[in-house]
């Protein structure tokens, strides 16, 4: 059996990231308590949820896939439907009782966040994904819980400091224009499937002035929170590159807001500035 395809699957790439995203959110609040099993749930739950829900998308969308991801491994036929299915299940079903360890230490509100990401990304793969921004909501605030996910593994709710629900607006806004551009790029494919995406719904030039409006916001929220973050001078200097980053793909989006290849390449460059505002917060938090 080969890895590889299973890789590209559970897109392990984007665990590993949700992992730094809850260690970062740990350590921003307060770790001088911490545990051994706090430390192990930040690893195992996130990438565990991550590659259930991934398998699980591939797997209830495979028809959208053979139009907009036609390399995916199971459009491809690298790994058979039933596989992915029993991938995805396992995966959700043991990030879930591990998360559930959280309660021997007190920390229900992990749990509450946890059950609630799960059950909405199941129910996004389902149906949630073919209802356009509704989907895009959800996506966008199960990424930027990933922050608060390691702060309610230290604290409460009421306790997680402001630089943490800054950190979350900044990820939810930026995933939420991000998601906007990829109903763009697959504007073609959606439209076919019936997905009601912004794009379809209200036409490419609606959407890309809204997901501009959102990256903004995004900007706006990363440079306040050096008034908020441990170390301002580390944070500073990877979020500088993130917000140049954004306003290049600002700019794109507002150059040709019905070029759909020039769409791509602004999503792509808030991935990366996405990337650089994750490593800036977690130096932040130092």
């Amino acid at each position: 059996m080969k890895l590889a395809p299973y890789v590209r699957l559970t897109r392990l790439e984007h665990g590993f990231l949700s992992v730094i995203g809850v260690l970062a959110g740990m350590i921003a609040n307060d770790i001088s308590h911490a545990q051994s099993i706090q430390w192990v749930l930040a690893v195992l739950v996130p990438l565990l949820t991550e590659a259930g829900l991934f398998a699980l998308n591939d797997y209830f969308n495979i028809e959208e896939d053979k139009i907009n991801a036609p390399n995916r491994p199971l459009v491809t036929g690298e790994i058979p439907e039933r596989h992915a299915l029993l991938l995805g299940l396992v995966s959700l079903s043991l990030a879930y009782i591990f998360s559930l360890a959280a309660l021997l230490i007190n920390k229900i509100d992990s749990v509450l966040l946890i059950t609630l990401i799960i059950l909405s990304g199941v129910l996004y793969d389902v149906k949630i994904k073919r209802l356009g921004f509704l989907g895009n909501l959800v996506v966008s605030f199960s990424t930027a819980s990933t922050f608060l996910y390691g702060g309610l593994l230290v604290r409460r709710i009421y306790q997680i400091n402001t630089a943490t629900w800054i950190i979350f607006i900044t990820a939810f806004t930026s995933c939420l224009g991000r998601e906007i551009l990829k109903g763009i790029r697959d504007y073609e494919g959606d439209k076919k499937a019936g997905v009601i995406t912004l794009a379809v719904k209200y036409g490419l030039n609606t959407a890309t002035h809204i997901a501009g409006a959102l990256i903004v916001i995004a900007i706006a929220a990363a440079l306040s929170n050096t008034l908020f973050v441990k170390n301002s001078l580390a944070y500073l200097l990877f979020v500088t590159p993130a917000v140049i980053l954004f306003l290049l793909s600002v700019k794109m989006v507002a150059k040709a807001p019905e070029n759909v290849e020039l769409s791509e390449k602004a999503r792509k460059y808030t991935l990366y500035a996405m990337g650089l505002g994750l490593i800036a917060f977690l130096l932040g938090t130092i």
